[in-house]
């Protein structure tokens, strides 16, 4: 949360602690950042090295300590299993669920428990359809979340454009296209970064960046 808030990076950050030096390669960096998308997707050791290009002992050498230093990033991500398995479903940030229904016998069983009484560790091999869920329900509210700010800024954009010949052109993940006639731009970048960075109130800041070009390629 500070490295956020002092809009510093979280990838650099991350490879000073997994690798305990503070001076870090660019290629130091990508497998910080490799490992910091990756958790959040329920990846193991074997993906990790193979995204990585390190042996397995090395990424699960990676894993165990990202664990030890970002402990509740795993219980979140664990919590959020617990979750679907008690209730059959997760919650994003605005309330919408995405729904699960396991196949196992032992996960069936849990089903309506409170899930600070389910023990993870005791649910052994429960069948790849479900693993597959687990991992899925884990991360389903961080990008069901995601989808719900970058709607809501489209929904807060709509009505500020009713005024301009700008328009919406596409939405890609977490990214806006706007078609904006050139004389509007000056009026019109600030206000849309600002309704970018307050569709929804968080802990850390919504920082927005934004470029310009005669099409996206060079916009990017």
């Amino acid at each position: 949360m500070e490295t956020y808030r002092n809009n510093q990076d979280i990838h650099t950050l991350t490879a000073t602690l997994l690798f305990e030096k503070e001076t870090i390669t660019s290629e130091e960096r990508r497998m910080a950042k490799v490992i910091n998308f990756g958790v959040i997707y329920g990846m193991g050791a074997s993906r990790f090295a193979r995204e990585a290009g390190v042996s397995r002992t090395e990424a699960q050498g990676f894993i165990d300590r990202f664990n030890e230093r970002y402990p509740l990033v795993f219980e979140y991500l664990l919590r959020m299993q617990r979750e679907a398995i008690a209730n059959g479903y997760v919650t994003t940030i605005k309330g919408r669920r995405r729904y699960f229904n396991f196949t196992t016998d032992k996960l069936i069983r849990l089903r309506d428990k409170d899930p600070d009484e389910i023990d993870l560790s005791k649910i052994k091999s429960p069948g790849q359809y479900d693993a597959g869920l687990l991992r899925a329900a884990a991360n389903a509210p961080i990008q069901g979340s995601s989808a719900d700010i970058i709607k809501i800024a489209m929904v807060k954009l709509h009505e500020l454009l009713k005024g301009y010949q700008a328009r919406l052109l596409l939405q890609v993940h977490d990214e806006l296209v706007f078609e904006v006639p050139p004389d509007e731009w000056e009026e019109l970048q600030p206000q849309v970064k600002s309704v970018m960075e307050s569709a929804v109130e968080l802990t850390v800041p919504l920082v927005v960046e934004v470029r310009t070009g005669k099409n996206w390629m060079d916009a990017k």
